[in-house]
């Protein structure tokens, strides 16, 4: 017998549907785990909360509260409470502390694929309720189940994908749907960073949700400087938030870039709710709350931030700092900041989509 995150990372980059429901919408979080439990004999029915106890699963597997003194182990099915909806959610466990642990999920953040990352299971208020173990499992450690890091794309010596960082060269450009489909998704500007891979005349840049889009391979050059596998004297070394290994202070052209490296993903900013983040506290609104009488011409880059026409990520700051519009700010995003308007929070605000 084998261990059921083995048997779910088979399926990593597909959609699971074992049941057709809800209509329009089959690619649930229960969708992928009860696949799982299926592989070894049994099922798991129900929403994300109820999964260990929707039905009877004593004939494969043993059902167990959570506690703190809880002590998970690669392969047990987690079930949680999420405050953003009444259903909850479930996820195959690979390693890592709750904080920082290494998961297999589906329909997490809307993306209905199944995805394999690194994330914290109880940040912005989730709770576990009960782990569900399948019994007779194989002891099994993925690669990198530590839970410093098992971002899908990380750099990897023992293999995996090769995720290469590149630099925007033109003025701006459009991504587009595909390889003759003209369908524009993206804009980006000069300087703006991307990862993704070339592949003929073309870059396949991942997007923040998981798919990707195409761009001309003549608007981009590579940073080969933040696309090093080993790591080399004289690199900074920053928080491994979401896999990324070192990059350098300046680029070979000499522009600053220690306060635009990616750091945390659109995924990993929502999953935790607030990061704090070169002496200042950072919070998430919703783009669609960003007000009209605000002139400025916006869209959503390819990483789901609302941004400017010059490519920064727009800002709100507490108004008790005063009048800060037009400030610009590293962000822990990748890009630049720049300030729009002001917030009766104590934090910077960013406008997600």
């Amino acid at each position: 017998m084998t261990n059921a995150y083995q048997v779910a990372q088979r399926v990593v980059g597909q959609s699971i549907d074992v049941d057709g429901f809800p209509p329009g919408q089959p690619y649930q979080c229960v969708d992928l785990v009860n696949w799982v439990a299926q592989q070894f004999g049994g099922s798991l029915l129900g929403n994300g909360n109820q999964i260990g106890i929707g039905n009877d699963v004593s004939s494969f597997a043993d059902v167990i509260p959570y506690s703190n003194e809880s002590q998970l182990k690669v392969g047990d099915i987690i079930s949680t409470n999420e405050p953003s909806t009444p259903y909850g959610h479930t996820l195959v466990y690979g390693g890592g502390g709750v904080n920082n642990a290494r998961v297999i999920e589906q329909n997490f953040n809307g993306i209905t694929h199944v995805i394999e990352h690194t994330r914290t299971i109880t940040g912005y208020g989730a709770t576990i309720l009960r782990i569900v173990r399948i019994r007779g499992q194989d002891n099994y450690t993925p690669d990198g189940s530590s839970g410093t890091s098992a971002d899908a794309g990380k750099p990897n010596k023992s293999g995996g994908v090769q995720r290469t960082f590149y630099e925007i060269v033109v003025d701006k450009v459009e991504g587009i749907k595909g390889n003759g489909d003209n369908t524009v998704l993206d804009t980006f500007y000069k300087c703006n960073k991307i990862t993704g891979k070339i592949d003929g005349e073309w870059l396949i840049y991942d997007k923040y949700n998981g798919t990707v889009g195409y761009l001309p391979k003549s608007a981009v050059k590579e940073k080969t400087e933040y696309s090093k596998q080993d790591k080399e004297p004289g690199k900074k070394e920053v928080e491994k938030a979401n896999g990324y290994d070192t990059f350098p202070d300046k680029t070979d052209d000499g522009l600053d870039q220690s306060g635009t490296q990616p750091i945390y993903t659109l995924a990993q900013f929502i999953s935790l709710g607030r990061i704090n983040y070169s002496g200042y506290e950072w919070t998430y609104s919703s783009g669609s709350n960003f007000p009209a009488s605000v002139n400025v011409n916006k869209s959503y880059n390819a990483y789901g931030f609302l941004s400017d026409s010059d490519g920064n990520i727009i800002l709100s700051v507490p108004s008790s700092w005063g009048d800060m519009k037009g400030r610009i700010y590293n962000t822990p995003f990748g890009f630049k900041g720049k300030v729009y308007l002001t917030n009766e929070k104590t934090s910077i605000d960013v406008y997600v989509r």
